[in-house]
């Protein structure tokens, strides 16, 4: 987030700059004595959250705020002053918060987690009704339903329409050729039934798409296809992305990691286990569990121990036992102090692994048990 300090005081600048620097995904965009060559500022660059001073000569702050408002303006903003009298005036202008001086660095952080929140639910807002203005809605994950930018389930024509709608996905806004298609999603029909077989798959295709009055989705050229995946809003790649970019060193992101966590509702393609998809669906099962892990030990080292569990038991109901998701289930049941929990799952997991590989637990794993079982002696 894009920050100003609007402060007459130029010791404030110095003492802001320092406490915000302090804080995660801010940046400090400009400091600035007086409201007018704050506005000469804004009216160039967006910003995303204002400090405002109060009590500033020629304009105050709040006066500077109902300018802003007046013009349609919706930054966000927080008022800083020395006088707690000022707190109802403040809030007339829609301010975020009201912080009285000296800023405690604790307070700081909490309002700009505040702001951050609903700069992210705004822009999350802003983005998902642009997407869902023009684009299908596909779900993979556990499944395969295609909805409309209404939201209206669009139903298969048939069960390979939908593979091959899939396949198409998969290819990720790249050109495929009809030959390479035979090969992967007909592979078992001679060369002359998979060709008709093709066609008409496509042709059921576009005739469901073009009910809908997305007639452009399928594109098509010189013996190859595609899908045109600006029109097509994917929770796959979404889920993708956020694994790849958040940062779980920030509380904010950990907050946003369990949402997404939550949005992963199995499997690549549910029960069906494609041919052509094999990799896809082993490489996202990885990908899964190694964000899950990641996410587990973000939660634990903030004491969260329950959200923790009830995301390993599902990686311990739908992946195999790994000895990371075993040591942070244990150290999950350890932290909340649970020693006859703790003992019972490691005897549940040893015969688990007994049962389903035929191995016995790692003496990794056994080692980290004891030594969690010596702390409560």
């Amino acid at each position: 987030m894009k920050v100003v300090v609007v402060d007459d005081e130029k010791s404030m600048h110095i003492i802001m700059e320092r406490m915000l620097k302090k804080i995660n995904a801010i940046t400090l965009a400009g400091c600035f004595l007086d409201t007018w060559s704050a506005y000469a500022y804004l009216s160039d660059h967006d910003v995303d959250l204002l400090f405002i001073d109060i009590s500033m000569p020629k304009e105050s702050g709040i006066e500077f705020a109902k300018r802003l408002r007046e013009e349609g303006r919706e930054t966000k903003i927080v008022f800083l002053t020395s006088h707690k009298e000022y707190a109802l005036p403040a809030f007339d202008v829609y301010a975020l918060d009201y912080m009285l001086k000296p800023v405690n660095q604790e307070r700081l952080k909490q309002t700009i987690e505040r702001a951050a929140a609903d700069y992210m639910e705004t822009k999350k807002s802003s983005a998902k009704q642009a997407e869902q203005e023009k684009k299908l809605i596909y779900s993979c994950l556990g499944g395969m339903e295609l909805r409309t930018p209404q939201n209206e389930i669009i139903k298969w024509r048939s069960s390979k329409s939908a593979e091959l709608f899939a396949y198409l996905i998969m290819q990720r806004g790249k050109y495929v050729s009809k030959a390479k298609i035979i090969d992967d999603v007909f592979e078992h029909m001679p060369l002359k039934n998979a060709d008709t077989y093709l066609n008409t798959t496509i042709y059921q295709l576009r005739k469901l798409l073009d009910r809908y009055g997305l007639p452009q989705v399928l594109l098509s050229g010189n013996q190859y296809y595609v899908l045109d995946q600006t029109q097509i809003e994917v929770d796959l790649f979404q889920f993708e992305d956020l694994c790849n970019t958040l940062d779980f060193s920030d509380a904010m992101q950990v907050n946003q990691a369990v949402e997404c966590e939550k949005s992963y509702k199995g499997k690549l393609f549910g029960e069906h286990a494609y041919g052509w998809a094999l990799n896809e669906i082993e490489n996202l099962s990885l990908l899964y569990i190694s964000f899950s892990h990641k996410l587990c030990e973000a939660l634990l080292s903030r004491a969260e121990m329950d959200e923790a569990i009830v995301i390993l038991k599902k990686l311990v109901d739908n992946y195999d036992l790994e000895d990371r998701t075993i040591m942070l289930y244990l150290e999950a049941l350890a932290l909340k102090k649970d020693e006859l929990g703790l003992k019972r799952q490691y005897k549940r997991f040893a015969e688990m692994m007994l049962e389903e590989v035929d191995v016995d637990i790692s003496k990794k794993v056994t080692d980290y048990y004891y030594r969690l079982i010596e702390k409560f002696n």
